[in-house]
């Protein structure tokens, strides 16, 4: 797969919406087209062959009619997030998490921000799914892995679970 930062697109955004495809990923899979600048269209979706989206999927924290309004129109909305927008999430909504007939999977923090701090301007990652653990080892420049036993991997190696649901 290959996939562009939008300019104005933070790192731990470009993490998020990789690993939304990488632990929801599903036939018929697909970024955004047109990148950020396409604001009504879903961050990552699931289209049919007529092009109808049949899953929405937000990363971070979009508002609440967003959500609500891609449920309406929408047979699944999944939100990716991580813990610490999760909690800046509820604080906006009176400790709640706002209820949108969706799933929320929160990741880990640490990963995200770890991963983020990881990119190059190209960059490659091997990811394995694997009984709920999620392992991502990035590939430095002439495809040479990271040594796993590096304090770096093992910061890359963790536990994928979510607020509200079962994560796929």
């Amino acid at each position: 797969m290959l996939h562009a930062q939008h300019p104005s697109e933070k790192s731990e955004r470009l993490i998020l919406r990789l690993l939304a495809y990488t632990l929801l990923y599903e036939p018929g899979m697909a970024f955004r087209k047109g990148g950020l600048s396409e604001g009504n269209a879903p961050d990552v979706a699931v289209r049919d062959i007529d092009d109808r989206i049949l899953h929405w999927i937000d990363v971070g924290t979009p508002t609440l009619d967003r959500l609500q309004k891609a449920a309406r129109h929408t047979p699944r909305v999944s939100l990716v997030t991580h813990e610490h927008l999760l909690q800046r999430w509820k604080r906006q909504h009176d400790g709640q998490l706002p209820d949108f007939s969706g799933r929320i999977v929160s990741l880990d923090s640490e990963l995200v921000e770890t991963l983020a701090a990881t990119l190059t301007r190209r960059f490659e990652w091997q990811a394995t799914l694997s009984g709920g653990v999620l392992r991502c080892q990035p590939w430095r420049a002439k495809r040479r892995l990271v040594d796993p036993s590096s304090r770096e991997t093992a910061l890359l190696t963790r536990r994928a679970h979510s607020a509200r649901g079962e994560a796929k």
